[in-house]
């Protein structure tokens, strides 16, 4: 990145409250596609840094029949998006972290965390 790109301000600033993050290998690939994992900690990082108005539940990623597949890195933050009811599993019981994200599933988590926070 050059820090020209139009999308650059925005990136900086959700950086800075450290809801997003890179890669490990220091690179932010922006036109790579997004796991659901990987929604799942820019929404638990959202929910860290923001004032929610909604009560955790008691769900656990061990619910989930995949939950041997969750990535280590995403455990806290899908976790804290279950618990919120900002994203869930699938019918199967699975939540397929690995899996592209859809639009759908997208702007569904990101409305659910938008009616559960005190926007600053």
């Amino acid at each position: 990145m050059t820090g020209e790109e139009w999308f650059a301000n925005s990136l900086y600033a959700l950086a800075e409250t450290d809801i997003i993050a890179g890669f490990t290998d220091g690179t932010f690939r922006p036109t790579s596609k997004v796991t659901r994992a990987e929604l799942a900690a820019i929404l638990g990082r959202a929910v860290d840094y923001a004032e929610v108005n909604a009560v955790e539940n008691k769900k656990t990623v061990d619910q989930f029949t995949d939950a041997a597949q969750i990535p280590q890195w995403a455990i806290a933050d899908i976790q804290t998006v279950i618990q919120h009811d900002i994203m869930q599993g699938f019918p199967n019981n699975s939540f397929a972290a690995e899996e592209q994200t859809t639009r759908a599933q997208a702007v569904t988590a990101i409305h659910n965390l938008l009616t559960k926070i005190n926007l600053k």
